[in-house]
């Protein structure tokens, strides 16, 4: 299986807790989004606070974070695990700013 490495731009409250505006991390070149943000979670675990999470285990995440939006060359990606994604372009995590 070949690998390639996608681009994540990261916006809000990651961008602040990894303190980088992008990051690129290497998947297969066909792989779910599941797979991709359990790989950045692995390699940049201070994000997973920032999206509400206990801990990260296993393969792939079985749900995405509530309030995360994915955007794939600037389309919105539908929030399911099992979005098939090609590793080529970027990704834009943006997740939910809430406050008052």
């Amino acid at each position: 299986m070949n690998s390639s490495c996608l681009l994540l731009v990261l916006t809000g409250p990651l961008q602040t807790a990894i303190g980088r505006t992008e990051v690129s991390i290497c998947c297969p070149e066909v792989c779910r989004l599941g797979e991709i943000l359990t790989i950045f979670l692995q390699q940049y675990p201070e994000a997973i606070r920032v999206l509400g999470l206990q801990h990260v285990n296993g393969q792939s995440l079985q749900q995405i974070p509530p309030g995360l939006l994915v955007l794939k060359d600037n389309t919105l990606l539908p929030g399911k695990p099992d979005t098939e994604i090609r590793a080529t372009g970027r990704l834009t995590l943006m997740p939910m700013i809430s406050g008052g």
